[in-house]
């Protein structure tokens, strides 16, 4: 997510980069002492060059793929959350009967409604 812009614009002007996990470079290099932007960008140079016969350039999906990935993931968060509300609500409302917690009530009904109608304008997008 946070190097797409990069990518997107690499990939326009036709030059070859490669995306990996970091687990991977991590895993590769095994337990060391030390970590900040420097040393890290050190690590994955080193990485790439000892690599740079094996790592393949990473090819982009079409930005149709790229806009559909993006909503599917806006998509899931949303369900998420409201899961957590349906379950807090639900929890709360066993826990604290009576109308002076009335609002309270509301606000969660609110939400969920709100966020159940987010899911589904997604399907239209």
């Amino acid at each position: 997510m946070y190097s797409i812009k990069l990518a997107t614009y690499l990939n326009d002007i036709g030059i070859p980069f490669a995306m990996l996990p970091a687990l991977q470079i991590k895993q590769s290099i095994g337990i060391r002492r030390g970590k900040n932007d420097q040393i890290d960008a050190q690590r994955i140079a080193e990485y790439a060059w000892l690599h740079r016969e094996t790592i393949q350039a990473t090819l982009l999906p079409a930005k149709s793929i790229l806009k559909l990935q993006s909503l599917l993931t806006l998509r899931n968060r949303l369900v998420c959350d409201r899961g957590g509300y349906e379950a807090t609500w639900k929890e709360q409302k066993k826990a604290l009967e009576g109308k002076e917690h009335k609002g309270i009530f509301q606000v969660y009904k609110s939400l969920i409604m709100n966020l159940t109608v987010q899911v589904k304008r997604l399907k239209n997008k």
